[in-house]
């Protein structure tokens, strides 16, 4: 695995920013990691593989043509089963749900999208889960920064 799970969602997006790294390469590197760590975490029950590397490299083209929709603009995440996201099932990690494809986005589902990040799961468990296969956090600091991505929108 790369260091791009060390960079903080400040620094990946300062090095998008810059050239120093690609959307892409931060949305492979993640999903690398879920690949790779998914089976003993069971974090996920959808990984969006395709929809994922396709926004990342919409991102990309955003920032090679000058184009920068704000501070998590190509940040690869995860969204927890329990918003709508179009076109995928919204489970809520329940059996009686497993038919309920979302067809439009919820609120914290759409507002990411603005941004735009790269959604690349439907996470089941506690956000802290999802959040260790992304990025290591070092700081208790980084859990809270990293809780505030997945609800910036639905309390304000």
């Amino acid at each position: 695995m790369s260091a791009l799970n060390e960079l903080s969602i400040a620094a990946a997006g300062a090095a998008l920013r810059a050239g120093k790294i690609t959307s892409r390469a931060l949305t492979e590197d993640a999903l690398a990691r879920v690949a790779a760590l998914d089976p003993k975490l069971n974090a996920f029950i959808l990984v969006l593989r395709d929809r994922a590397l396709a926004e990342a490299d919409a991102a990309d083209a955003d920032f090679k043509s000058g184009r920068d929709r704000g501070p998590f603009h190509g940040i690869p995440y995860g969204i927890k089963d329990i918003y709508d996201l179009a076109g995928t099932s919204t489970t809520c990690h329940s059996k009686l749900r497993l038919d309920a494809i979302a067809t439009t986005d919820s609120v914290v589902a759409a507002k990411p999208r603005d941004m735009p990040l790269i959604h690349i799961s439907v996470s089941t468990r506690l956000l802290s889960s999802s959040y260790a296969v992304f990025r290591r956090p070092t700081k208790a600091r980084d859990y809270l920064h990293h809780t505030s991505i997945y609800f910036f929108q639905a309390f304000s």
